[in-house]
């Protein structure tokens, strides 16, 4: 494993050592880090397979829009809508940033994370899937994602709901699930 990949699991884990004293014994877990540290899992940092490669450019014809920059959740759940990619949720750790952020990405059945939103400063606005793959294999190659996943099904129905994208770990339906009930088998990626 990473330093960054081993950076990003330890702050996990602090985060849920703080959160301890404020265990709730009614649900699965005690916090949202409990149920990361619990049910999540960094993403494997390999370069993407030649067959992986054309996966993600067929994805990426299918995306009919610029991904823009700090919107994470749309970009990546309007992919994920395609069932082409997965969707995952979590944390994000770059060297560029001190500390991890939340974050949403695209995910391979290998395990592997497919980032088109976190961009260096200066790198323009592009929906060419050529340029786009460039943009996550260096996410994916420089980035640590620590996360758990969530079917399509999910997102149609928080889309109809709200009629917007949003962090699907925010929305209280799906916190409710998850805490009385436990993380879904068949969310679970393959992998």
């Amino acid at each position: 494993m990473r330093q960054i990949d081993q950076e990003l699991r330890s702050f996990v884990r602090q985060f849920n050592d703080l959160m301890a004293p404020h265990k709730r014994r009614e649900h699965k877990y005690d916090s949202m880090f409990d149920f990361l540290e619990k049910e999540g899992r960094v993403y494997d940092a390999t370069p993407y397979t030649p067959e992986e490669e054309e996966m993600i450019l067929e994805a990426f014809e299918t995306i009919g829009r610029t991904p823009e920059i700090k919107q994470c959740y749309y970009n990546s759940q309007s992919l994920a809508l395609s069932d082409a990619l997965g969707y995952a949720e979590g944390y994000i750790a770059t060297g560029r940033i001190p500390v991890p952020l939340e974050h949403s990405w695209n995910t391979l059945p290998s395990g592997k994370a497919v980032d088109v939103t976190i961009r260096p400063m200066g790198e323009g606005n592009t929906c060419k899937p050529k340029k786009l793959l460039e943009r996550a294999k260096r996410n994916q190659r420089e980035n640590a994602y620590l996360g758990v996943e969530f079917p399509s099904e999910l997102i149609r129905k928080t889309w109809a709901r709200t009629h917007q994208a949003r962090m699907l770990l925010g929305e209280n339906e799906v916190l409710e699930q998850i805490f009385e009930r436990g993380y879904p088998k068949s969310w679970r990626s393959p992998s």
